[in-house]
């Protein structure tokens, strides 16, 4: 939601120890710097996070939400930590890179996206490919090898 990391926000809200935790809180909700998210190693973000719940402590899924995080909340700065993402060896975070750069500036990216097409392979990502290619002018279709 927004530029928040992890965790839900009506959780937070409706629960009273997590209003006595926003109160408290010296930073408003949120600001963690998603380019630093997106920029360290897996060990980094397991120690800087050690007190969220991560499942089997896959990094990656900090890194989706933070991907997430780019997409919603547009900053142009962001926008080549994120396309670095579009070669990712995870193929979920290759989606959610493509989904970001399309939110954060669909002129921009098209031309990264393109080029991504070009070579990617994994339907899931072709997919989300061509929902934002999509025009009669470029048809994205996985190469022939």
């Amino acid at each position: 939601m927004g530029d928040r990391l992890y965790g839900c926000d009506e959780c937070l809200d409706a629960c009273p120890p997590g209003l006595r935790l926003l109160e408290q809180s010296a930073k408003p909700a949120g600001t963690h710097a998603i380019a630093t998210v997106l920029g360290a190693s897996d060990d980094e973000l397991a120690v800087r996070f050690e007190h969220f719940y991560v499942p089997k402590r896959r990094m990656s899924l900090l890194r989706r939400n933070a991907l997430i995080a780019a997409g919603n909340v547009g900053d142009g700065d962001l926008f080549d930590a994120v396309a670095g993402y579009t070669g990712h060896p995870d193929p979920v975070l290759r989606v959610h890179a493509v989904w970001a750069l399309a939110a954060m500036d669909p002129l921009r990216a098209r031309s990264v996206l393109a080029v991504v097409a070009a070579t990617e392979r994994h339907p899931d990502v072709l997919a989300e490919l061509r929902h934002h290619l999509r025009s009669d002018e470029h048809d994205v279709a996985p190469s022939d090898g």
